[in-house]
């Protein structure tokens, strides 16, 4: 045990450091304590000191590792350092421990001195600065463009990444090094939404809003922004943070559709044949204007979602859906069949049917579309060819008699 004098001088020098301090001779029994080892252990130093950590109970969770780490630095005397962490109700503490044998050669006795800091909030900055490196790593990789826009004193860009670069022809550097790039990029039919959305941000998040900039070669990219404004502790607006996604071919995609779709539109509408999808249950999903004349109704919205019963005679629709259930059930197509309907009021219509399956993602037969043109006229004048050719041989039959 240290003597009074001593361990009078060491609280003097030890008050005001963070570390806690003990001294333990061989068996591990504690010579010295601080008052911040003591406070720690939640005990007064002159309870502390006699007793091993063992005697010392549960509440010196933080003295755990030193029995093990004082064997080693007294058998090897070895400065040793480790590192230990605990489950509080406050979450997790770190702390280091470093110990170190002292020899006594008049005596030939040894003790160990153990210094325990806390370094939690240590470990928990550098945790935060890992985290933080990592972020700013895949920011700095995203294909996507993410800036930092600053509006106050000047604006300008604080930083963006280096996608800019192929979304835009423009260094990151130079955007932050030449504000009139902002300006350069947006594209003049879009100067006006970016100067409401600078003015406003909160109007415009968190978004998307689509955004056209213009390449350095001059081509036009349109991208999809989410901004995000950023106030200063009085409020003010001071920056906005975006991420702009590059969608120019996914917009191109959607105009080629739309374009396709238009064209289809068209067909639809002026073509003479019945055109018509339909889904497994037989229900009309689709249909052009010559299928509602056929139905007689207003438009096509008189037919959707009804099947053949509604506009046909029962006979006429069983055959119809079984014809249907078959390409269901095989996927095999009909093709120009030729197919004969005998109205209510005595006319025979003549149409040439085809009806292909129609397949969703997984390769399921989902429904149908048709096409029905009607061939009547064709028909009637192929029956008038073929009774003028029978009138014509048997004149010429009796004229040899």
């Amino acid at each position: 045990m240290l003597s009074p004098k001593m361990s009078s001088l060491l609280d003097a020098v030890l008050y005001e450091a963070p570390d806690q301090l003990y001294i333990f001779d061989r068996d591990g029994r504690c010579l010295y304590c601080s008052h911040k080892g003591a406070r720690a252990l939640g005990e007064a130093a002159q309870d502390v000191v006699g007793k091993t950590s063992q005697e010392l109970g549960t509440r010196a969770r933080i003295m755990e590792p030193v029995d093990r780490l004082r064997a080693e630095a007294q058998e090897t005397g070895d400065a040793i350092t480790h590192e230990a962490r605990f489950s509080t109700v406050d979450g997790v503490r770190h702390y280091g421990y470093s110990l170190h044998r002292i020899d006594d050669p008049e005596s030939g006795d040894d003790a160990v001195t153990c210094t325990v800091r806390e370094v939690t909030e240590q470990r928990r900055t550098e945790e935060a600065l890992q985290t933080e490196r990592e972020r700013l790593l895949l920011v700095a990789d995203a294909a996507d463009v993410i800036y930092r826009f600053r509006l106050v004193p000047d604006s300008g860009f604080e930083y963006v990444n280096a996608a800019v670069e192929e979304m835009t022809g423009y260094t990151p550097k130079q955007h932050m090094e030449s504000p009139e790039i902002a300006g350069r990029i947006v594209h003049p039919e879009d100067h006006d939404l970016v100067r409401r959305l600078v003015e406003n941000p909160a109007d415009f998040a968190p978004g998307p809003t689509v955004v056209r900039w213009v390449h350095r070669d001059g081509s036009t990219i349109w991208t999809e922004q989410y901004i995000r404004p950023v106030h200063d502790g009085e409020g003010g607006l001071v920056a906005i943070e975006g991420i702009a996604r590059d969608i120019t071919q996914l917009r191109e995609t959607q105009e080629q559709l739309l374009a396709e779709q238009s064209r289809f539109q068209a067909l639809m509408n002026h073509v003479p044949d019945q055109i018509y999808f339909k889904d497994r249950e037989h229900r009309f999903t689709r249909v052009n204007p010559a299928v509602a004349a056929n139905a007689r109704v207003e438009d096509a919205y008189g037919v959707l979602g009804k099947t053949d019963f509604d506009f046909v005679p029962e006979r006429y629709a069983d055959q119809f859906h079984a014809q249907e259930r078959a390409i269901f059930e095989t996927g095999d197509p009909i093709i120009g069949q030729l197919e004969r309907y005998d109205t209510d009021d005595g006319e025979t219509v003549w149409s040439h049917v085809t009806k292909v399956p129609t397949r969703d993602e997984a390769g399921r037969v989902d429904g149908l579309i048709g096409i029905n043109r009607n061939v009547t006229a064709l028909m009637q004048a192929r029956a008038s060819l073929t009774r003028s050719e029978a009138r014509r041989r048997a004149l010429f039959e009796a004229s040899n008699v």
